[in-house]
Order: C-alpha cells, then structure tokens, then sequence
C-alpha cells in the first residue's frame, strides 16, 4: 500500500462505519480492518539511543534482525544497503564489524528461548565452531574444563531454562568467557612479517 492510498482506505473505513448496511461499502463488510484495543498490540522493541557507534554489539545485532537490514561483505569490509538511509546502523556495523561479520557467517542466528541477541550469538559459535575440542579448555583463569561432554549438557540445559532460569548468570558468563577467549582465535588472520627488498 503507498502513502496515497492511505486517505482513501481511510474514507472508506468512515463511510463503513457510519452506514454498515450500505452497498457503497459493502465491500468492506469482512475486511480484517477492526483495530483491538492498546493491550491486544504487541509490547514495543526498546530501541537503543544516540548515535550507532556508540552501540553495544548485542543492540547492534537486534537492530539488524529486527528492520531486516541487508548487509553485505565485500573487499572492503561490510556494506550497510541503503546506508544513506540507515546512517546510525551503517554506524553501528562499522564499530562492531567482527561481531556482524561473525553473525552472518554463521546464518544470522536468532535469540532463542528469551535470550538477547548476543547471548544467541555466542551460544550459536559454540555450537558452530566449538563444538568438541580435542584438549582441556581453558576456561578463564583458574578455570579448565576437563570433561567437555558434560559441561556442555549442563550449558545446554542450563540455556534452555531462558534468561530468568537459577543458572542464568552462569550461562552468560560461560559463553560469554568462551567467545572472549576463543572466538578471534581463527578469526584473525595470520600477519606475515614484509620480506627485505633485495638492494
């Protein structure tokens, strides 16, 4: 429906609303058009404040899901569509880059179970890209985790319970300890010292 439209949808509506018996808009008799009252809306997406760059990676990441904003890798790093239009997204994407970037290689992951988007995100790596490692894991310091099947079935069960489960806070930060510490690890690439020139 363009913006013209709109005035003529609305007479229509006022003219059905006066006189439902007439033939004018009779038409209009099954059209899904009834509006519920306030609390049948949804609740409103908080949406974050200020410029994009000044945006944390996880407001950064609900942002892009929810205006379904198309971004694009090219070779010079990530392009915001109709960036002109999006200014404080197209911000947003440039300071936290490695996070999009990362969220679109792995399938633009969607919060599940409550959880906010960068909690989804870090829990959809662990499952992507460390999934079983070969030797203890590291942790944080003091902390190794040695049987990693069962710490994961505990993650996993511990997760599933949402944001408001008794072992939230320890979810956040597990996956939040894991993605800091092995998340770039791949991730960045190999830096090659420049070779002499031959004099």
């Amino acid at each position: 429906m363009t913006r013209s439209q709109l005035p003529v949808l609305q007479r229509a509506l006022s003219a059905h609303e006066a006189t439902p018996t007439s033939r004018t808009a009779a038409h209009l008799a099954d059209a899904p058009f009834r509006f519920g009252p306030p609390e049948h809306h949804a609740q409103p997406v908080p949406r974050p404040e200020g410029p994009g760059a000044h945006w944390a990676p996880a407001e950064t990441l609900c942002e892009l899901r929810l205006r379904g904003v198309k971004v694009v890798e090219t070779t010079l790093g990530l392009r915001v569509r109709h960036a002109h239009r999006l200014p404080e997204v197209a911000a947003a994407v440039r300071a936290h880059a490695d996070v999009v970037r990362l969220w679109l290689r792995l399938g633009r992951p969607a919060p599940e179970a409550g959880w906010d988007d960068g909690v989804a995100l870090q829990a959809a790596w662990r499952r992507e890209r460390f999934a079983s490692p070969l030797a203890p894991v590291a942790l944080r310091a003091g902390v190794t985790v040695t049987d990693w099947p069962r710490f994961v079935a505990q993650m996993e069960a511990a997760y599933a319970e949402g944001p408001t489960g008794p072992l939230a806070d320890a979810v956040r930060r597990d996956l939040g300890d894991l993605f800091d510490r092995y998340a770039w690890v791949a991730e960045v690439p190999v830096r090659r010292p420049a070779r002499a020139l031959a004099a």
